[in-house]
């Protein structure tokens, strides 16, 4: 089989090493990165093109071959679904669950509250300045209340991190009436007078069209005043300049981001120029762990690829598949 991995360049070299550990498991196939916007000759013999990319129609349209799109995050509203589907092409996703990202996430997500709650930036250097003295007295997270927004496989990792710190945790999700946690879980609805009493805000929600911008000059504004707000989801999810006016009038204490709208991260976007602000470039998820996890499931998928058997990350349904799939009925 001939597959792609398109290649970005703010993530080469987890790509590299996502290459080579594939290769060493499927020595059957031919594994290559490759420019997603290549086309011509390049992309015409790619049956399975792996992706943390964004893929509009006339990106898929360069692969004439084309028999599936195997995202590499649990995120795929950047993909062009409708437009696979009508090509005859399978998307698949992969939950953050079964690939380790869930879990290294959630680390990310707790080193960056902890990094906001006691100030590590600020105290790094004022070992330069002035050793130490005049540094604010940071804040501990016993009794603090947590509001995490999103409480998929990543936020509920969060919470199993949090806890042992003697956090208040408050859920919100679109329907807390599966959410089946020990924590108070509340709905959309919610959001605004949940983010008045909360003192740490993280977001770790899917982003779909829905939700674009849903932290806009409003939300920020029902927050409570000195807020630690962190986001390991998607720039998508954020009015960028609203957040920036919050924190300059102090409405948001500090802001710990790993994703912005533009991506690949500019060092002259406005809010990396803040020194209330840690902006690090999509990196949450990328571990040992989640490569590990991930050649394991994008081997299971391709191995029932393989089979022409259907498999429970699939996104759609081509009405006229170019690689026909059939459903395996496992007997009671």
């Amino acid at each position: 089989m001939n597959i792609a991995l398109a290649s970005l360049r703010q993530y080469r070299v987890f790509e590299q090493e996502l290459c080579r550990a594939l290769s060493t498991v499927r020595r059957q196939d031919h594994i290559h990165l490759l420019d997603v916007h290549a086309g011509g000759s390049a992309a015409e013999n790619y049956e399975v093109l792996l992706t943390f990319a964004p893929l509009k129609a006339s990106d898929i349209g360069l692969y004439p071959n084309l028999k599936l799109i195997q995202t590499l995050s649990s995120g795929y509203e950047q993909i062009d679904v409708d437009f696979a589907t009508s090509q005859g092409i399978w998307v698949s996703y992969a939950p953050s669950d079964r690939t380790g990202n869930a879990e290294s996430v959630a680390e990310f997500a707790l080193m960056e509250i902890l990094t906001l709650s006691r100030n590590l930036l600020g105290a790094i250097d004022s070992v330069a300045q002035a050793g130490g003295e005049a540094l604010p007295i940071a804040y501990g997270l016993r009794g603090k209340r947590v509001c995490i927004f999103g409480l998929g496989a990543i936020g509920r990792a969060l919470i199993e991190r949090l806890l042992p710190f003697g956090c208040e945790i408050v859920g919100v999700t679109r329907s807390p009436e599966k959410a089946e946690l020990n924590i108070p879980v509340h709905g959309l609805e919610g959001l605004p007078l949940i983010l008045g009493d909360a003192d740490i805000v993280v977001v770790c929600v899917r982003a779909d069209r829905s939700n674009q911008g849903i932290f806009n000059e409003k939300m920020f504004a029902s927050m409570k005043r000195g807020v630690f707000f962190v986001n390991v989801a998607r720039g998508s999810l954020i009015d960028e300049q609203a957040l920036r006016k919050a924190i300059l009038a102090g409405q948001v204490r500090a802001a710990a981001l790993d994703v912005l709208r533009d991506e690949p991260i500019s060092p002259k976007d406005p809010l990396v120029s803040l020194s209330q602000t840690v902006v690090t470039p999509h990196r949450a998820g990328f571990t040992d762990n989640m490569l590990r996890g991930t050649v394991e499931l994008i081997d299971g998928i391709l191995k029932s690829f393989d089979r022409k058997e259907k498999f429970p990350t699939l996104l759609n349904e081509p009405r006229s598949p170019r690689h026909r799939l059939e459903s395996i009925l496992v007997e009671a």
